[in-house]
């Protein structure tokens, strides 16, 4: 059963869900339930920041531990520390169906919403916007003539449009200072299109919408590889081929809507990630081959983002060891921040990577110092940021909410919500629309 709740009264004057909860019907409870914080925007699963807050930091790790493959091994410490840092690039299909999931919790909550297309899209505009275009402003504008930016200048185009990613189909390359601009233009892409797809089709349709485009985006990835048709690479870089994290995210976002809630789905979770992920690291690390259709960027690669959708149902799920380790404090902290960090990392890799301190006599200890500093580095550009430009931004998408409620109805599975005898659980269960994903 799903019952509407009006948000506003949740959140003002520092109510709670307890008293309008237990107004509704009873129904057998179904299990512990995700824990919610209050926040100035709505509630937040600490869980998913901290879910958040990995995939940023793995895709920073990976960024900042590239040129440490022109040393030398030393020794095995050096090995896996190395290796572990080089498969976050696996952070971004985190992102990816993080975003699937909460985008399509969103609109599947706001569909009778009469301003639906109005609110969603002016509310990712500002919540966007104002930090992509900035950044290419003070580039372009400001700063075309440096040697850093002027190579990029003719090619400029590909990201004012947000098609960075259909750019090396042209032979144009951002590396490295805004390659990374590739995936914030395949999720565009999708909010682009996605709110007309969930407002047009009904759940059923949705669902099997969903999993045709992994297999078709999957199939299309591997046969444009296989034919040799495009490099490995850029076939992954293209909408078309790289959807399966946005759609199994959008999957689940339906699941946790069905009675039983995604505790219904828990076991299903916990096997199928496991399996996906064992599979996942076979296809990186046993087979390597890259280029090849059974690589970890042809079909070996549909294992990374289901195994990653397992990981997220379990986290906003709420219950176990898994939710409470994404629940420390640090992990949330990168997550709130997780947009300007990702935007910003690789403008400054550069950079930081020249001024990399290789000591022979320590190479691990020169590796974590030298991770330590470029992340601090961009942990206080993207702190500025966000305090002093885009908090001025989001304050404005109080304008485009629904106007039942300060920030809108939020969808909550009743089952999974009402305790023994019409009692509210210890906990309450919802999946904020004010929740946003890292570039949403």
């Amino acid at each position: 059963m799903l019952v509407r709740i009006d948000e506003k009264s949740c959140m003002g004057h520092g109510m709670s869900l307890t008293p309008i909860l237990s107004q509704a019907p009873t129904r057998a409870y179904a299990g512990n339930s995700p824990e919610l914080q209050p926040s100035p925007h709505g509630l937040r699963m600490p869980a998913l920041d901290g879910f958040r807050g990995w995939a940023v930091l793995a895709v920073i790790l990976y960024h900042f531990s590239r040129p440490m493959l022109a040393e030398p091994s030393h020794g095995r410490a050096w090995w896996a520390a190395l290796h572990l840092m080089l498969a976050g690039g696996y952070g971004v299909d985190m992102f990816f169906a993080l975003s699937g999931f909460l985008i399509s919790g969103i609109l599947l909550a706001s569909k009778a919403d009469p301003h639906y297309f109005r609110n969603f899209y002016m509310r990712r505009v500002l919540r966007i916007f104002p930090l992509y275009y900035g950044v290419l402003i003070v580039c372009f504008g400001l700063l075309w003539w440096t040697t850093a930016i002027k190579p990029f200048v003719p090619h400029s185009g590909w990201m004012w449009l947000y098609v960075t990613n259909f750019a090396g189909l042209k032979g144009v390359s951002f590396e490295p200072t805004f390659d990374h601009f590739w995936s914030l233009a395949v999720e565009e892409q999708f909010y682009l299109v996605w709110p007309l797809v969930v407002y047009l089709l009904s759940t059923r349709s949705l669902v099997k919408l969903s999993i045709a485009l992994a297999v078709v985006s999957l199939l299309l990835r591997c046969g444009l590889i296989s034919t040799g048709v495009l490099e490995p690479n850029l076939a992954a870089e293209l909408t078309p081929c790289r959807l399966e994290g946005l759609v199994l995210g959008s999957l689940l976002a339906v699941l946790a809507r069905q009675p039983g809630g995604l505790a219904g789905i828990r076991h299903h979770a916990i096997w199928i990630g496991a399996v996906a992920g064992i599979a996942a690291l076979v296809s990186k690390f046993v087979v390597r081959s890259s280029g090849g259709i059974w690589g970890d960027l042809g079909i070996g690669h549909l294992t990374v983002p289901l195994a990653f959708t397992c990981m997220l149902a379990l986290a906003a799920e709420g219950r176990g060891l898994w939710a409470r380790l994404l629940s420390v404090r640090w992990l949330r902290f990168f997550g709130k921040y997780s947009y300007g960090l990702y935007v910003f990392h690789y403008l400054f890799e550069p950079w930081l990577d020249a001024r990399f301190w290789y000591l022979p006599s320590i190479p691990l200890a020169s590796l974590l110092l030298h991770m330590a500093c470029a992340v601090s580095v961009v942990v206080v550009i993207a702190l500025a940021s966000w305090h002093c430009y885009e908090r001025l931004f989001l304050k404005l998408k109080m304008r485009f909410e629904d106007k039942k409620s300060s920030t809108g109805p939020m969808l909550i599975n009743a089952e999974a919500t009402i305790g023994p005898r019409g009692h509210p659980p210890r906990r309450p269960a919802s999946l904020s629309r004010n929740y946003l994903p890292p570039a949403a």
